[in-house]
């Protein structure tokens, strides 16, 4: 290239016509009718969410449950955003991806100036909230810096007047978070499918799909899997036991035995 413009710019011969040097230069000039080549996806371009289909193949030998689509966000904290997608809407949350944390922090705000009105909200709840609790909740609300808790989910139920089921389905077993006890509202499912992963069916329970759920053990809480071993009867213990595989029919178990095996079995880790 340097020998091509030394050649035109400094020459001993009589000088040229400007468009000459222009028609010279046209091969080495960028120009709209230069075709670049096709814009690629980077590695880093990912999906902020991920469908999925929830199924497992040894809890469905013990409980008829039927094969569900759910979603699963990409973000961290999955499970605040599984109940985002409930209350706003698929499209809603493919829109604020790029600005989740304010988001959040917007949400999570509402939720303290909804307690803040009325304390009373969050005891209407069938988890417990004593005046400390919903002090500690507050607090939690000012922070996106780690996973929502429990408490956050059932405020956040609150807020969107929406009941949830959390599913845990290997284990057959799910909790119940009950927004307020004294009105019927719309219950959703939430998967979870690790310690810190969940995903979320965008529809409501159907009467079948509340029928098939209830085919699975509900928790009494996710901290207290069971009653005191008190409040059952040995026939109860055993038929849950049996539900969960655990029993040998060929062997006799004490009723104290039976709740352990059942309790250990499932209980929220």
């Amino acid at each position: 290239m340097s020998t091509f413009c030394n050649n035109l710019f400094f020459y001993d011969n009589p000088p040229i016509e400007l468009s000459q040097i222009i028609s010279s230069l046209k091969p080495h000039m960028y120009t709209n009718e230069t075709i670049l080549p096709d814009k690629q996806e980077t590695p880093n371009q990912v999906s902020s969410v991920e469908k999925c289909v929830v199924t497992n193949p040894r809890v469905k030998e013990r409980v008829n449950l039927p094969t569900i689509e759910t979603i699963s966000p990409n973000q961290k904290d999955s499970l605040f955003w599984c109940l985002y997608i409930i209350s706003y809407g698929y499209s809603d949350f493919i829109q604020v991806t790029r600005n989740h944390r304010v988001r959040q922090l917007e949400v999570q705000k509402q939720v303290i100036d909804l307690i803040q009105k009325d304390k009373n909200v969050m005891k209407n709840t069938n988890i417990k909230f004593t005046n400390i609790a919903i002090q500690e909740l507050t607090s939690d609300l000012l922070s996106i810096t780690k996973d929502i808790n429990y408490y956050i989910a059932m405020a956040l139920c609150v807020l969107y007047k929406i009941n949830i089921n959390i599913v845990n389905r290997e284990k057959g077993v799910y909790v119940k978070f009950i927004s307020n006890t004294d009105v019927e509202l719309p219950t959703y499912a939430i998967y979870r499918e690790d310690t810190h992963r969940y995903s979320v069916d965008i529809e409501a329970l159907s009467s079948e799909k509340l029928e098939s759920m209830n085919e699975m053990i509900c928790l009494e809480s996710y901290l207290t899997p069971l009653k005191t071993i008190s409040n059952y009867k040995i026939t109860e213990l055993m038929e849950k036991g049996r539900q969960l595989g655990l029993l040998d029919d060929d062997k006799k178990y004490k009723k104290k035995e039976i709740y352990e095996l059942v309790y250990n079995k499932i209980r929220w880790e």
